[in-house]
């Protein structure tokens, strides 16, 4: 869980995730802080965290949707929110 501890964002959870791994990135709106919290509420061995980050993108990378055929062909689409 990545939450803000800010005095503007008072504590506000930003983004959750089951599983962190290499080159992990959890996209969450814009927010202003001046301090962020990572919480591991849960681990089957000892966690071992060697950096976190937090970058501001003037533009968002686009969302993408990745599947694979019946074939082997690989489709890269914009990704569609359900409505």
């Amino acid at each position: 869980m990545l939450s803000t501890c800010g005095r503007i964002t008072n504590g506000k959870e930003v983004a959750v995730g089951t599983n962190i791994g290499y080159k992990r990135i959890l996209r969450f709106d814009d927010v202003t802080t001046n301090k962020i919290r990572l919480r591991i509420l849960e681990t089957r061995a000892t966690p071992y965290i060697s950096s976190i980050s937090a970058h501001y993108y003037v533009q968002r990378p686009p969302m993408l949707s990745i599947t694979k055929d019946i074939n082997g062909l690989v489709h890269i689409t914009p990704f569609k929110t359900p409505i």
